[in-house]
């Protein structure tokens, strides 16, 4: 593991011990050693919010993300750091404050979206792809806020861990594909706490480093068969760029 991957609060959290996760070779080399090769930059990101809906009430609150650059190991290197707390237009509620611990009393002197927004687009524009643990919630929000303030999105392609997570890890092997889960399988998690962007992203960015050393690793003849089934099919276009995604229970 990378000396650079961030260390965590020392806070206790009583985690049930879990056995380490059975691996097998990945459908999905192809495309993450694509984007996730030696010398590209990734930028690992979460948000905090003030609900599930990006495009029609809600807002971010907390924007966390670490830069890292991929080592010829597949290792990460951290090159840089953002947490921004944003004041949103309207109270938050009092369940998002117990799931954050974010409160209305801390964000009332943090500034507005439009005064981060660039700040924002431009941490997210250094690198060649994002990713996070179900990142397309993440994706939504933030392409939000760059909409509302006429801002063209920084974000073209991505890699999400809960994907690929699906992909390597056998089901048999884990209860569920949560961040938290992986971690404590993984036997990462001394002294995180989640639900704070920032650690999140930390814990995030321990898992993808797990999961590309096993897409690095794998030989090309390893792939077997996988069965899928297909959940929906999505077209996007914007700015010139057009794909088509098949969405799977393994993933898209």
């Amino acid at each position: 593991m990378s000396d650079n991957i961030p260390s965590f609060s020392e806070q206790e959290t009583e985690q049930v011990k879990l056995d380490p996760p059975v691996l097998r070779p990945g459908l999905f080399k192809d495309k993450v050693l694509a984007f996730a090769h030696p010398g590209a930059v990734i930028a690992i990101f979460d948000t905090e919010t003030t609900g599930l809906n990006p495009e029609t009430t809600d807002h971010i609150i907390e924007f966390a993300g670490m830069l890292w650059s991929i080592r010829d190991d597949y290792t990460l290197q951290k090159l840089d750091e953002i947490q921004i707390y944003i004041k949103p237009p309207f109270p938050v509620s009092d369940k998002i404050t117990e799931l954050t611990g974010i409160s209305n009393v801390f964000l009332a002197d943090k500034p507005s979206e439009a005064d981060v927004v660039d700040k924002i687009r431009t941490f997210l524009k250094q690198a060649d792809v994002v990713a996070g643990h179900n990142v397309n919630f993440d994706i939504r929000f933030v392409n939000s806020t760059m909409m509302r303030n006429r801002r063209p999105s920084p974000i073209v392609d991505y890699l999400d861990t809960l994907e690929l997570a699906r992909d390597v890890i056998t089901k048999e092997s884990v209860p569920n594909y949560k961040l938290g889960t992986l971690i404590s399988a993984f036997g990462l998690d001394e002294g995180i706490q989640f639900h704070s962007a920032i650690d999140d992203v930390g814990a995030t960015s321990l898992l993808f480093e797990k999961l590309l050393s096993q897409y690095a690793e794998q030989e090309e003849d390893d792939i077997e068969l996988m069965e899928l089934t297909v959940t929906g099919v999505q077209y996007w276009s914007k700015h010139g760029l057009a794909r088509i995604y098949v969405n799977t229970d393994k993933g898209s």
